[in-house]
């Protein structure tokens, strides 16, 4: 009649979970998903699809060495990744959905661990304490983000071997195994292999076939062993575990140590509060109730459990914060809750205890903290999928010129402005994913993306060919950063007409003396074939965002007929400089660009972008 009763109460906290992190199935993929997508994808052929060439590239994943490659130091993780891919290919929702799956996974696996492990707890107690860890907030980031599946793997295989770690001495080797699994997920397991020898010597009744402390000593021998192995492997594979301090180089960037330290304090700080949003921040005074109830309930479990438990919970509880700040993987940019992951498992037990054998009025703080949690996770979902898809808005942006414009010789894009990071709060390299995401596997063809914020970087790109490049504006909208399309590069879009080349190639220039422009109304021409009846519309451009598009008065175009086409002169306009330039000047890069509209209103043209630069 229990297993009955253990899987009805299973099934229960299982469907409030689907329920609660549904919402990050709706979204899409975050920064560093598309950059480990990108490193399988270099290293299998989606093509061959599941061939045995394949299977021997992804095994190549765990023998290394992989010295240069960051992404692949944990190869569970990439491995996963490479089944993904060739069974369902680049859409985001398989990866999250295999993300909540895993996540609901752990979940069962605690709730059978802790009725093993203290046997003696209600059911619903410890159907209760699992809700707590499925259904903290905590969890918003590792479920939402598919680079964060270390953590969801970690713990699956962690949790796996202490589970069957439990079963006694003939299962011992299997519940090795499995926490061996888990340190290819990531380096945090440690926590999960020195659990092994403890749980052996504070729980000694579950080695039920034997008792004598030999027996037990030998449990110990079998975790050291592993590790000793995991340390030579990992070396390895990247070249020693000092390569996993990478956030550290990354912030010395950024942020003095003066600014670092409170910021590190502030988000070590947040652990007691449940959090759900992608920014370091102080979190709503609701949150800090809901966070108070938290540690009442996590104090009054701990003093109600015996030493046999308090000692290994305890360990799981703050092991792995602690072990993620000595490798600087908690930082203010990618926030703690990942790596709170590992330690829900100890609030868990501690919740599950507290509900079970704690002071009968402390138990009724423990069900409201629970029940306070819950909409706060069910936030955090939704905070993440509005954050995924304003940058798969922004990604959907740059692929619609490719498949709307009839040329089809849209080969890159140069976005004016820089794409700020408000997608994830103060996280670095957004940039450099959306470069990843306009490539292969993501895209048919590999697409160069260039961003450019500064006077000096906009100005290199007036020494290139623009041939065959997008200029792309980014602005702030209600809906994040928004990008439209400033001129489809330099080339003609009817296959009836021909745009030989334009001049100046190296752009013009304009200085802008205070009241009156020195040197203005600069010429440059087109050669062109078949432009004959079309209007010709100016814009101009800064790198953070267009300033306005106006037609050209006839004055400012002179055309010269010849037998092989005709050569289209452009004096941009002095006024019309003058009268957008006082927000740019002396501060950034201006360009401009011609497009030619035909009768219909299509753009069948355009000259690329033309720079010239404002300067007091």
């Amino acid at each position: 009649m229990q297993p009955m009763k253990d899987a009805v109460l299973i099934l229960i906290v299982l469907a409030a979970g689907v329920v609660l992190w549904r919402p990050v199935t709706e979204g899409s993929f975050l920064t560093d998903d598309y950059q480990i997508i990108r490193a399988v994808n270099q290293r299998v052929d989606l093509s061959e699809g599941w061939s045995w060439r394949n299977l021997g590239r992804m095994s190549r994943f765990y023998v290394g060495p992989n010295w240069k490659g960051w992404d692949l130091a944990r190869p569970s993780v990439p491995f996963s990744f490479a089944c993904q891919l060739l069974s369902t290919g680049t859409r985001p929702a398989p990866f999250l959905w295999t993300n909540v799956v895993v996540h609901l996974l752990n979940g069962a696996l605690l709730f059978f661990l802790l009725r093993t492990w203290v046997p003696a707890l209600h059911p619903w107690a410890v159907a209760l304490g699992t809700l707590a860890a499925i259904g903290s907030p905590l969890n918003s980031e590792p479920v939402a983000w598919s680079a964060a599946r270390s953590d969801l793997l970690s713990t699956f295989f962690g949790l796996t071997g202490l589970l069957v770690w439990m079963r006694g001495k003939r299962w011992r080797w299997i519940g090795l195994g499995a926490v061996a699994l888990a340190l290819t997920a990531k380096e945090s397991a440690l926590v999960y292999l020195a659990l092994l020898p403890l749980l052996s010597f504070t729980h000694p009744e579950t080695l039920a076939s034997s008792h004598r402390r030999r027996t037990r000593w030998t449990a110990v021998l079998a975790p050291v062993l592993l590790l000793a192995a995991y340390l030579v492997w990992r070396r390895r594979l990247v070249g020693g575990l000092g390569e996993a301090q990478y956030a550290r180089q990354s912030l010395g960037d950024y942020l003095t140590p003066s600014e670092l330290i409170p910021r590190w304090a502030i988000s070590a700080w947040r652990a007691i509060a449940p959090v759900s949003d992608l920014h370091v921040s102080w979190p709503e005074p609701a949150r800090w109730i809901v966070g108070a109830l938290v540690v009442t309930t996590l104090v009054s479990g701990w003093r109600a459990a015996s030493w046999r438990v308090r000692i290994p919970a305890t360990f799981l509880l703050i092991a792995p914060f602690l072990m993620s700040t000595a490798v600087n993987e908690i930082t203010p940019v990618l926030l703690h809750s990942r790596s709170c992951y590992a330690s829900l498992a100890g609030l868990a037990v501690f919740t599950a205890i507290a509900l079970s054998k704690g002071p009968k009025w402390l138990r009724g703080v423990a069900v409201i903290s629970i029940l306070a949690m819950l909409p706060l996770a069910y936030r955090g979902a939704g905070v993440f999928r509005q954050a995924s898809q304003r940058v798969e808005h922004t990604l959907e942006s740059f692929r619609e010129p490719l498949r709307t414009e009839p040329g089809r010789r849209l080969g890159g894009f140069v976005v004016l402005g820089g794409l700020h990071d408000r997608y994830m709060g103060d996280s670095f390299g957004l940039g450099g994913s959306f470069t990843i995401a306009m490539q292969p596997p993501f895209m048919e063809k590999p697409l160069f993306v260039v961003w450019t914020s500064t006077s000096e970087d906009l100005a290199k790109i007036a020494g290139v060919p623009t041939d065959g490049t997008g200029f792309f504006a980014v602005r702030p909208s209600p809906r994040g950063e928004e990008g439209r399309l400033v001129c489809p590069g330099r080339f003609a879009f009817d296959p009836g007409r021909r745009l030989d080349r334009v001049a100046p190639d190296l752009g013009a220039v304009l200085r802008l003396d205070s009241e009156a422009l020195s040197t203005a109304g600069l010429p440059f021409r087109w050669w062109a074939v078949g432009f004959d009846d079309c209007r010709f519309r100016l814009g101009l451009v800064s790198p953070q965002t267009s300033l306005m598009e106006v037609d050209l008065p006839s004055e400012a175009v002179r055309s010269e007929r010849s037998p092989e086409g005709t050569t289209h002169s452009f004096r941009i306009p002095p006024a019309v400089v003058k009268a957008n330039a006082p927000a740019a000047t002396g501060r950034h890069a201006l360009g401009w660009y011609v497009k030619a509209i035909a009768p219909d209103g299509r753009v069948v043209g355009c000259t690329g972008l033309q720079l010239f630069f404002l300067a007091n």
